[in-house]
C-alpha cells in the first residue's frame, strides 16, 4: 500500500535534514525516548493533526501539521540555533516545495532542564499545503 502525502512530506521532511544541521544522522520520527547527553544535538520529527477543504469539485487542499523538536546540550541560544539551521534546509528543499505549498513555522516552545548537563529542547510547530485530488490522498498534486 502506498504511503499517504502526509507521511511522504514528513519522510521529505526527514530526509532533507540528515547531515544537514549539526544534528546530523540524529534526526528521528515520533520517537518517544529522552535523549542521552551523547545523542545530542538531535532532531525529532512528529506528526500533528491535519485539515482539508474542498477546491470545487476537482481538488482537496489538505493542512498537514508537524513539530520539529530541536534537543541540544546548552540552553536556548544553542536550540534557536539548531533550529535555525533546520528551518532554512525545509525552506530551501525543492522536493519539499514540489510536494506541497506554503511552509511555515506558525511558533515555537521551549523547555530547559539541568540535571547532570544543561539541555534545552525547541518544539517548532510547522504547517504545509498538500493539494490532492479527491480520494486519493496518496498522490500530491504538483
Amino acid at each position: 500500500m502506498a504511503a499517504s502525502v502526509f507521511e511522504q512530506a514528513l519522510a521529505r521532511v526527514q530526509t532533507a535534514l540528515l547531515a544537514a544541521t549539526p544534528a546530523d544522522d540524529r534526526v528521528d520520527r515520533a520517537r518517544d525516548d529522552a535523549y542521552a547527553d551523547d545523542e545530542l544535538p538531535a532532531l525529532n520529527i512528529r506528526r500533528q493533526d491535519t485539515g482539508a477543504d474542498a477546491i470545487g469539485n476537482g481538488g482537496e487542499r489538505h493542512i498537514l501539521a508537524f513539530t520539529l523538536e530541536c534537543n541540544v546540550q546548552g540552553g536556548e541560544t544553542e536550540a534557536d540555533a539548531l533550529h535555525m539551521d533546520a528551518h532554512d534546509v525545509l525552506l530551501a528543499d525543492p522536493q519539499l516545495a514540489t510536494a506541497g505549498r506554503g511552509l511555515r513555522c506558525t511558533g515555537t516552545e521551549i523547555q530547559t532542564a539541568v540535571a547532570d548537563f544543561p539541555s534545552a529542547r525547541l518544539t517548532a510547530r510547522y504547517q504545509i499545503q498538500l493539494f490532492v485530488r479527491p480520494g486519493n490522498l496518496t498522490r500530491a498534486v504538483t
